[in-house]
């Protein structure tokens, strides 16, 4: 077809658009069309700093911030110029040299992966378009069975740690309740219900920002109502995260054997639910599915180890109360005696 005739028909198109929507439709539709394909030349680093400034207003826990703040810093470091400018081969050769460890880049993955999604939300990357980060490689994780520690090992623990209350409690709330290390640092001693012999948490707690409700076994209330003497409601559980943790970690040492990340929780876990043979009732008290548990806990123990984790309690061994506060009295001033009359000290004398 000649030049001409196409240039015709497209003016026709043109015109009927023009009928149809007026100038004003004309001038929305190149504004959608630049939105949509804009870019914006800022810097990798400050992306991240807004990235994280919005992730930290969000609410997150104190532990997936700081893992994300130290990944992203690592990215900064790198890629100093545009975020657009990041091509797909380049973020995955970073990825790959981040670990030799799948699971690692697989984390490093999705972590900048949230970085160039928050950029896409906020209009700096071309909306609707496969970013760098989306175009990198996946990684595959093996799956591998939870490790669980044993009764005796728990005992272990809490008789290394009976000097320190806040690592007890802890191990209490973590190995007899199941709640996460992020929930348990955001906790205070009002989550326990001693009434009803509950664990309370609320939404802004909880991972799934739904409230959950754990039921105790007994031991784990009698560990919490010493562990609680003298705290008030307010008091957070977890006050010191570093030196609890570094606590825990030499207790474990201290034992003879290498402390499991997330060994507490799968612990209780596990145990509950060899215990009772409720899925339902330990999924309520985890805030797993049935589904998760019944894939990845089923028969990693036995009921007589299950009833021996949730069977141990406070004793002289594993315990050490706080001592009672001593009260100063204030000093009265002594009372000259009568019979012993005051001699005037020379050096005190004016001269």
């Amino acid at each position: 077809m000649p030049t001409h005739v196409t240039n015709l028909a497209a003016w026709g198109l043109f015109e009927q658009f023009l009928n149809q929507f007026g100038t004003r439709g004309l001038a929305l539709m190149m504004d959608s069309h630049q939105k949509e394909n804009a870019t914006s030349t800022i810097s990798c680093p400050d992306v991240i700093d807004a990235y994280l400034k919005h992730i930290k207003t969000a609410g997150v826990s104190r532990s997936f911030f700081n893992s994300t703040s130290s990944r992203l810093r690592r990215v900064a470091d790198v890629f100093c110029g545009p975020l657009c400018d990041i091509s797909p081969v380049d973020l995955d050769g970073y990825i790959q040299s981040s670990s030799t460890n799948a699971a690692t880049r697989a984390s490093v993955r999705a972590v900048v992966l949230g970085l160039f999604n928050f950029a896409q939300r906020k209009g700096w990357l071309k909306q609707d378009a496969a970013t760098a980060a989306s175009k990198a490689e996946k990684y595959k994780i093996p799956v591998r069975e939870p490790e669980i520690f044993t009764p005796e090992q728990f005992d272990a623990l809490l008789m290394h740690t009976r000097h320190n209350h806040d690592a007890q409690a802890v191990l209490i709330i973590g190995g007899m309740a199941g709640v996460r290390r992020a929930e348990l640092q955001r906790m205070t001693w009002a989550c326990w219900d001693k009434e009803h012999n509950n664990l309370v948490l609320p939404p802004s707690i909880t991972k799934t920002k739904r409230r959950r409700i754990c039921s105790l076994e007994p031991a784990a209330q009698e560990w919490l109502a010493v562990l609680s003497d003298g705290k008030l409601p307010t008091d957070p559980i977890q006050k010191f995260c570093r030196s609890v943790s570094n606590c825990i970690s030499a207790a474990a040492k201290a034992a003879g054997f290498e402390w499991a990340a997330n060994g507490l929780r799968h612990s209780y876990v596990s145990y509950h639910m060899e215990l009772h043979d409720n899925a339902a009732l330990t999924a309520k008290n985890a805030g797993h599915s049935v589904a998760v548990l019944e894939q990845n806990y089923l028969q990693l123990t036995n009921k007589a180890a299950a009833t021996k984790w949730f069977g141990v309690r406070p004793t002289e061994s594993n315990f050490i109360p706080c001592p009672p506060p001593i009260l100063e009295s204030t000093p009265q001033p002594a009372e000259p005696s009568p019979s012993s009359p005051t001699v005037p000290n020379p050096s005190c004398s004016l001269s």
